[in-house]
């Protein structure tokens, strides 16, 4: 780069200055001796030069390798799975072993390095049955040297590695179908060899498929503009399988690693292992019940070795789950896991579950690995044996029975293929994959932002330039610009919007901006006068929570949130009912009263919803599937507690402010702070104003791990915008400006907070069906 880009005193100067970074990896190189050493500073340097130089390629990839320790117990496991059942070790001849997913080399290398006692065997191993892919060209060529340099090191002799092939592995599938290829003009004179490798591969049996797949989840929400590539032929047999069999009310199973298990268990054929490290989030995520039902039918024994380190979980879970494996570089949780296909085996599925204790740091997980195997853990019956129940859970399987009481809504119910159910209808809330860019505090930001996002897009479409960094750049607006379809400002579209706890924003509810609307034009849409109750979807990372709302919701309200509302309307904006006759008939026949209305049992429902009874024992339940709900006596007073619940939360903005002690100070700076503390019951607005005689029980009304009071403090802080554009020009907000706004909203929320907690209490001395 420096030679092509940089010339005379420029060049000159540019490699002057990197001098001392290059000394400084020389150095360290320099000490690197063993083969292990040399892997650990192989990856760091990588891993650090990826990271600065293309973070969302690094997100997205997964550039963050794989420690040594957890690589040597998956190639050893390996190696004691295939002699237990294919009577084979990994040495062995007929034994073609794949690492779909490569990167610097790191599983080859060490594979090299476990064979290397047998120099025969792995010579023979080299010669044509290790393979590696990877997609991206440095770390592909890194790769190939990496492996290159460790057969010398074994065996004394160099030899090119024929196995490792430049393609996309999840658009190979040319063991099926035949392959297009992956030519490219970067590879220059190895293009025909590569297609040959790539052809070569295809045509051999590879029982064995081992490695470290990327799994970044998705995004962490849509407006991150860091999507997973799609993978069409995996994702279609994803549809085919694991989602033909979920249950869940919403299924997301398009992360990398997901789709590398899908093409790996089609790749080895009839019988084989897949061992991964990956995300562990199949283990018990709701959304996952579809994959764990396929994977237990499509093999015959399953090893899972749980390393937690999920830094997305809260309190006293995220204590347990101790650190990351990988250093804390990555959130999401660990696992280690072995699946076996073997049709020897007719006696059903095999799950071993095997986790480390609480609370061990990175550091300690990887002394675990390298203290331990996978036999010798078997061996010493060290893994627990799941029995999946008929919902396909495999840890935390509900123990309390519910299958009686009234199923809240289902997929069979919201498809009219049944009416047993309560809501019809139930919906996500809005996904704009814009926030910063649809939602604020006032109409005439909203509408400054909108229309230069408009007048932009619309440049381009003129122009057919391409996609640029000035603004987000969704899947749905990249497409409708190759469609040339045309943008234009609305301002009928504006729109009052509850964003978070009891926070109302303004957004433009326009179906060309807002990725995912959901169903919600048939709930709210821009002008429809409803009620609706929303719920905690899946997975849930926090308890489980409800929130009544009157208005347009996101679906970040809470966590994910599915929305039933009280009523739904038709295109010509007709009203009807969303609770079905037969709920009506249920309820009116099981109290013998006639008089029972739709309205009672929506109000019904949410206090039920509140009852802490029912949340604690159905805590494992409400994480699996829809609420369902009981039978209470009392069902006249159950519905009225619910009514005023209904009443204080979705018409928070009219409930009577709560009484603060305000305190101005006539001296100090203005400066925004919202800073709450509970001890003493105060909130400090600024450097001049705080609020005191905050009752004890206002901050006891919770969602999630804030409290009513903290999500108001939360939203109104001054913040940087993430998006440049927004950051650059339209960061207006200054909270000043809406001072009095958020300290009568903060004494409205406060009231709110002890009313609720008054009727929670209530609710807790009626007599409940829930024994």
């Amino acid at each position: 780069m420096g030679k092509h880009l940089f010339y005379g005193g420029t060049r000159k100067e540019l490699l002057k200055r990197l001098e001392p970074y290059f000394a400084a990896i020389r150095r360290t190189a320099a000490n690197a001796i063993t083969s292990a050493e040399k892997q650990d500073f192989l990856k760091q340097v990588y891993e650090d030069f990826y990271t600065a130089y293309n973070p969302k390629d690094a997100d997205r990839l997964g550039v963050v390798y794989t420690p040594s320790e957890a690589v040597r117990f998956i190639i050893a496991g390996c190696d004691w799975l295939a002699q237990q059942h294919f009577n084979k070790r990994l040495a062995d001849s007929g034994l073609d072993i794949l690492d779909p997913c490569t990167g610097t080399g790191t599983f080859i290398v060490d594979l090299i390095d476990y064979l290397r006692g047998d120099k025969k065997a792995l010579i023979r191993k080299f010669d044509g049955e290790i393979h590696a892919n990877e997609i991206s060209i440095l770390p592909y060529y890194i790769s190939c040297l990496n492996i290159e340099q460790a057969y010398y090191e074994a065996t004394e002799q160099w030899r090119e590695f024929s196995g490792a092939c430049f393609v996309n592995t999840l658009e190979n599938w040319g063991f099926q179908l035949q392959h297009k290829g992956a030519v490219n003009d970067l590879l220059g004179s190895i293009t025909n060899e590569n297609q040959l490798r790539i052809l070569n591969q295809n045509q051999c049996t590879i029982p064995v498929i081992l490695g470290n797949p990327p799994y970044n989840a998705n995004q962490k929400n849509e407006n991150d503009n860091n999507k997973n590539d799609p993978a069409l032929l995996a994702d279609q047999r994803i549809k085919e399988t694991y989602l033909a069999a979920s249950t869940a009310q919403k299924t997301k199973l398009y992360d990398p690693y997901v789709r590398f298990l899908r093409w790996a268990s089609d790749r080895i054929g009839e019988q084989g292992i897949v061992a991964f490290i990956s995300n562990s989030s199949f283990i018990e995520a709701r959304g996952f019940d579809g994959f764990r039902k396929v994977v237990a039918q499509e093999f015959q024994e399953i090893w899972i070795v749980d390393l937690k380190g999920n830094a997305r979980t809260s309190g006293d879970r995220r204590r347990c789950e101790g650190g990351n494996v990988f250093d804390d570089k990555i959130r999401v949780g660990i696992a280690l896991y072995f699946l076996v296909r073997n049709p020897a085996l007719t006696t059903g599925c095999a799950i071993h579950h095997y986790a480390v204790n609480d609370f061990l740091t990175a550091l300690d997980k990887r002394r675990w690995l390298r203290g331990h195997q996978l036999h010798k853990l078997a061996q010493a019956g060290d893994f627990h044996r799941i029995r999946p129940n008929s919902s396909s859970n495999w840890l935390n399987q509900p123990y309390e029975n519910w299958s009686n009481w009234l199923a809240i809504a289902s997929k069979e119910g919201k498809a009219k293929k049944t009416d047993e159910i309560i809501f019809q209808l139930y919906s996500l809330g809005v996904v704009t994959s814009r926030d910063e860019w649809v939602y604020g505090f006032s109409v005439q930001e909203v509408t400054k932002k909108v229309k230069y996002f408009i007048g932009h897009y619309e440049s381009v479409r003129r122009i057919k330039a391409s996609f640029d960094e000035k603004i987000k750049w969704s899947r749905a607006v990249k497409n409708d610009l190759l469609k040339n379809h045309r943008y234009a400002y609305n301002s009928k579209l504006l729109t009052k919007s509850i964003y978070r706890p009891f926070v109302a924003l303004t957004l433009y509810f326009c179906k060309l901006l807002n990725e995912m609307p959901s169903l919600q034009h048939q709930v709210f849409g821009l002008k429809y006068d409803n009620l609706a109750i929303g719920i905690s979807g899946t997975p849930q990372a926090k308890p489980f929570q409800t929130l009544a709302v009157s208005m347009l919701p996101c679906l970040d309200l809470l966590e994910k949130t599915q929305f039933l509302p009280l009523w739904v309307y038709a295109v010509d904006g007709s009203k009807h009912d969303n609770i079905t006759n037969w709920a009506l008939t249920q309820f009116q026949q099981h109290y013998a009263n006639t008089e029972i209305t739709k309205h009672d049992i929506f109000n019904y429902v949410y206090a039920v919803l509140h009852d802490p009874r029912y949340r604690h024992k159905f805590a494992l339940n409400l994480q699996a599937e829809f609420p369902r709900i009981p039978f209470h006596p009392e069902f006249t007073q159950w519905a009225a507690i619910g009514a005023t619940l209904i009443q204080a939360h979705a018409y928070f903005e009219q409930v009577k402010p709560f009484l603060f002690k305000r305190i101005d100070q006539k001296t100090g700076t203005p400066k925004c702070r919202l800073k709450a503390d509970k001890t003493a019951g105060s909130i400090e607005i600024d450097g001049v104003t705080t609020l005191e005689n905050i009752p004890p029980q206002a901050w006891q009304y919770q969602l999630g791990n804030r409290s009513a009071l903290e999500w108001v403090l939360d939203q109104y802080k001054e913040k940087t915008p993430k998006d440049l554009t927004i950051r650059e020009q339209f960061d207006t907000y200054r909270f000043a400006e809406h001072k009095e706004q958020v300290i009568e909203l903060l004494a409205r929320v406060c009231q709110v907070s002890v009313d609720t907690m008054t009727a929670i209490a209530q609710l807790e001395q009626l007599p409940w069906s829930g024994d």
